[in-house]
């Protein structure tokens, strides 16, 4: 093997080198973005959670509110009723 074919294999070399650089670098550049990523999830999981404990409270809150409702029909009718005797 002369000297130019180690000063090719030499080149060749530093060639791959490069590629496996590059190649590193947008690894790293993937794994920043995955743990942005997983950092976004776990916040949209929090909302997720705190949002249907809201719409639990607002379902609770229209049950509520249609038992009033039937409670003052019952009322208002009794109270035509009343009137209609009158």
């Amino acid at each position: 093997m002369g000297l130019s074919d180690m000063l090719v294999n030499f080149a060749v070399l530093l060639v791959n080198l490069r590629y496996l650089l590059e190649s590193l670098s947008s690894l790293l550049v993937n794994l920043q973005f995955t743990r942005e990523f997983c950092g976004f999830t776990r916040e949209f999981e929090q909302f997720t959670r705190e949002f249907y404990g809201f719409t639990r409270e607002f379902e609770h809150f229209t049950r509520e509110f249609y038992g009033f409702t039937r409670e003052f029909e019952h009322f208002t009718r009794e109270f035509y009723g009343f009137t209609r005797e009158f």
